[in-house]
């Protein structure tokens, strides 16, 4: 299902222009999705930095944020778009939005840089810098100065029409969209089938573990029947010659282990009730 940047538009477009002006001081924005929905929505934004960013990623929920850094090479603004999956997020939830990422970065453009970040660790600043400086062209030092160019002699004018046809290799180009597109499509086949694998193994794991607690109870009942009928052999046996004080006795402790029981069931079936609406 596709992401809805329509609902709340104006107020993402407002918190990333936000980013993105030299007029504001703020450097960063935080989005997520509406409870239980697609609808994009803004969670947050702030002037102090990516330290103070890293605080309100939540490792439990699909967010995207939007952060503006000042290259220390050339005291220019940088812009990295994080996709932020967080490690408790579910499963089926991360699979769904894969595809919402091409979007969401057509809608907050501009990034130099785009992350696919889990845990804190993959957001702190040092890694982020370095990922930075590897991607432009911020490593050129600006402040060294350049070799005199070498003296070469004059020459005449060489201007020649350029015609796209000619000049332009379309073959090349096409290939380049055309392999682009193969692994963007390999790249979804292989979340999707990771996705049905971990759904696979925590199925598997759901159903061994009732089974596991279904022995585990069949045994309680059997002893617990096996208890409850040696009482009452022993009540038998004992009320004889015994006064109705004594086989009322009997039959309260024999009522007090069958309510035991029935409790027991009650709070397992609504366990694996809620377990099972998990999944």
């Amino acid at each position: 299902m596709a992401v809805d940047l329509n609902t709340n538009k104006a107020d993402l477009y407002a918190a990333w222009q936000d980013v993105v002006s030299d007029k504001s001081d703020t450097n960063w924005a935080i989005f997520s999705y509406e409870p239980n929905s697609n609808i994009l929505k803004v969670v947050g934004t702030g002037d102090g930095g990516l330290e103070e960013m890293i605080d309100d990623l939540n490792s439990g929920k699909i967010m995207y944020a939007y952060c503006k850094m000042e290259d220390p090479n050339t005291t220019l603004n940088k812009y990295v778009l994080i996709n932020w999956q967080g490690e408790g997020a579910p499963v089926a939830r991360k699979g769904l939005c894969v595809n919402h990422l091409r979007d969401i970065t057509n809608l907050f453009h501009g990034a130099h840089i785009t992350i696919n970040a889990r845990t804190e660790d993959d957001v702190e600043v040092s890694v982020i810098m370095d990922k930075l400086s590897k991607s432009t062209v911020s490593s050129f030092n600006f402040h060294e100065k350049p070799k005199p160019p070498l003296q070469t002699k004059p020459v005449g004018s060489v201007y020649k029409k350029i015609v796209p046809e000619r000049d332009i290799d379309v073959s090349a180009r096409d290939q380049f969209w055309e392999k682009t597109e193969t692994e963007e499509r390999a790249r979804r086949e292989r979340e999707r089938k990771k996705v049905q694998e971990e759904s696979s193994k925590l199925e598997k794991e759901r159903v061994e573990r009732e089974a596991k607690e279904s022995v585990v109870r069949d045994q309680k009942r059997r002893e617990r029947t096996a208890s409850i009928q040696s009482q009452r052999e022993a009540e038998r046996a004992a009320t004889k010659d015994n006064s109705g004080e004594e086989k009322q006795h009997w039959e309260d402790e024999r009522a007090q282990l069958e309510r035991q029981d029935d409790e027991e069931r009650k709070i397992r079936a609504d366990s694996l009730r809620k377990e099972r609406m998990k999944v």
